[in-house]
């Protein structure tokens, strides 16, 4: 069984590529039972399509510095960049 922190990845990866088989099996039944990881893919979901309806880069919306590590603002600034190109 997938942990959650693997389905937070495997959401990630599914904006910028199609999921095996596997991944998508192991995903839908991670999130059958799994109420926050259902609201995490719902809610880059609507991240993305926000972005979308404002037409704007999700780089030029993120603040210079939030307080975040480098490596954790450029995960966010990738894992937002996916969803935005990705969900119509």
């Amino acid at each position: 069984m997938l942990s959650c922190k693997d389905v937070s990845h495997l959401v990630a990866r599914s904006a910028d590529r199609k999921l095996s088989l596997t991944e998508r099996v192991g995903l839908r039944f991670h999130l059958w039972i799994c109420d926050q990881c259902r609201r995490f893919e719902h809610n880059m979901a609507l991240i993305g399509k926000a972005f979308k309806q404002l037409g704007a880069e999700p780089e030029s919306l993120c603040p210079p510095h939030i307080g975040l590590s480098p490596e954790a603002e450029e995960r966010l600034r990738q894992t937002l960049k996916h969803h935005c190109h990705s969900h119509p």
